[in-house]
């Protein structure tokens, strides 16, 4: 049901890309629609496309623009912001990763847009020293910028000097924890009686699947039975099937590519494993948690703020494959220690990243810049 958008307050979210589902893309089809139905009128705007995601939020009443722009030609073709806004001017832009957050702030500069909220999902620990002088440098032209947990505010204050005072710390939310179907899912890899441990997230350099493929090896070596399964998309898929493959490792992890119902799928596996190098506040991992599993994760970036060690999973360090397969054998080996942990991690994520308070949150921001 489409909310009664007679306020007149025109948002307008700004992001890189919706074709390859990460935590951001994510956020956009989660809270979006929430903010619609809160009176807010956002539309979204993709740089480069949106593809099944943008025919996903047009079936929910969102108006979607794909600019469909060239990623070496972005900042050449600004110039269709330009018409858009001058069309349709939003009373507010609120930007999602780094070619929308700098082409978003400029246009907006130039069209004489205000207020400009800039949402930071992750540290970014890769970035070029050229990107972060285009961010320090264009930051008087930001209003706001939203970090997904503290270790991410952090590295904004620290390394492109964004002032504590300009950043709001709003975590990702999620959906309560939901039931679902407890049969296997159509498709279901390998067999259905070993433990199964998963990953789901965005196919990344960052996500450390790598070190996951050699720490199972190592798994695999302690004698312990289980099989792998990897959900996602994206650029690293090629690298991570020819480590798989070289690690003699085809029998035990299945590359499955993009799932829509990714809640069913989880929902049948018995341990989460997020192995990146670096990392924000994982939506993947909140939604794992939400799930009842226990997970293992690298205690970088903003994981430690949502995982309690010991508690409701095992954090280890980051890029070692060694302390990764230690805490994958010791969940493998105590079912009791896997539902102790599952249930903590569920009831964390019930209690503090509800969807709903990630809405509110960002509503209450938007009311304050606006007036």
């Amino acid at each position: 049901m489409v909310a009664d958008l007679d306020s007149g307050r025109r948002v307008d979210w700004l992001i890189s890309q919706l074709e390859i589902l990460g935590g951001a893309e994510k956020m956009v089809l989660n809270v979006v629609p929430r903010l619609r139905a809160a009176r807010w009128d956002v539309k979204v705007i993709t740089l480069t496309g949106g593809g099944e995601s943008s025919t996903e939020l047009k079936a929910m009443g969102v108006p979607v623009i794909d600019l469909h722009l060239e990623l070496n030609t972005k900042s050449l073709k600004s110039f269709k912001l330009f018409s858009i806004w001058a069309k349709d001017r939003p009373d507010l832009v609120h930007t999602h990763l780094f070619h929308a957050g700098i082409l978003g702030r400029i246009a907006c500069k130039v069209s004489g847009i205000s207020p400009v909220v800039v949402h930071q999902h992750g540290p970014e620990l890769n970035r070029t020293w050229f990107r972060s002088f285009l961010d320090r440098s264009t930051s008087k032209w930001v209003t706001r910028y939203i970090a997904s947990c503290q270790a991410v505010s952090r590295t904004m204050q620290e390394r492109e000097g964004i002032p504590a005072s300009q950043i709001e710390m709003i975590y990702n939310g999620i959906e309560s924890s939901q039931q679902h179907q407890t049969r296997k899912p159509v498709g279901w890899p390998g067999r259905e009686d070993l433990p199964t441990v998963v990953f789901a997230g965005r196919l990344s350099p960052e996500k450390g699947l790598t070190h996951l493929i050699h720490a199972l090896a190592l798994v695999e070596e302690s004698g312990c039975k289980f099989q792998c399964l990897i959900l996602g998309e994206g650029p690293t898929r090629g690298e991570i099937s020819q480590e798989i493959e070289h690690s003699n490792l085809i029998h035990r992890i299945f590359l499955l590519g993009k799932k829509s119902q990714v809640g069913d799928w989880l929902q049948n596996c018995d341990i989460f494993v997020l192995p990146s190098v670096w990392e924000g506040a994982s939506m993947a991992l909140l939604e794992a948690m939400a799930a009842g599993l226990p997970v293992i994760a690298t205690g970088t970036g903003g994981t430690p703020e949502l995982v309690e060690n010991g508690i409701s999973g095992i954090l280890v360090p980051p890029a070692n494959p060694i302390a990764l397969a230690s805490g994958i054998i010791k969940l493998l080996g105590s079912i009791e220690l896997r539902e102790r942990m599952g249930a903590a991690g569920c009831k964390l994520v019930n209690e503090n990243f509800r969807i709903e308070n990630t809405v509110d949150r960002i509503s209450a921001l938007y009311t304050e810049l606006l007036g």
